[in-house]
């Protein structure tokens, strides 16, 4: 067998190359990594340059294009965070469907989770694993719920 080390690219489809670089470039902050006019296709790095790429590639027609949903992974201080910064790039912070005020937590994991949507309908979701003990028995519930069920149990 192979030793897998990691996922280095995946590939979204979407309907406007410029707006969709607009989104990931000056809306989310993701670092360009190439611009392929000739195959109009835009390449960006998720994290650390080099370790994993997020490919962009126009599929206008509606019959082949199908959303899909990518995890991002972040630190705690920026799960925190989330929130008000993508409110002010005027999107709106949900679980599933579900408008939130903070990060959820989902106690399976355990991790904290802000998911928005992109211009094509994508569902990105931002996620901070936790050094808490597991709970899968246990709904989402918001960060500060989760925070309190810790120190209760006297993991903090």
């Amino acid at each position: 067998m192979i030793e897998v080390q990691g996922l280095f690219e995946t590939r979204l489809s979407v309907r406007n190359l410029g707006r969709s670089i607009r989104f990931y470039h000056h809306i989310l902050g993701l670092q360009p990594a190439l611009r392929l006019p000739r195959r109009d296709a835009a390449f960006f790095w998720l994290g650390e340059v080099g370790q994993t790429m997020l490919a962009l590639w126009p599929m206008p027609t509606a019959s082949a294009f199908i959303r899909r949903h990518l995890t991002l992974r972040v630190t705690r201080a920026q799960i925190e965070a989330a929130i008000p910064s993508l409110r002010a790039a005027g999107l709106t912070p949900r679980i599933g469907t579900t408008p939130i005020e903070e990060p959820a937590v989902l106690p399976w994991m355990p991790a904290a989770s802000v998911s928005v949507t992109d211009p094509d309908g994508h569902s990105l979701e931002y996620l901070c694993m936790l050094d808490d003990a597991p709970q899968p028995q246990r709904d989402p519930l918001p960060l500060s719920a989760w925070q309190a069920l810790q120190t209760a149990r006297g993991q903090r």
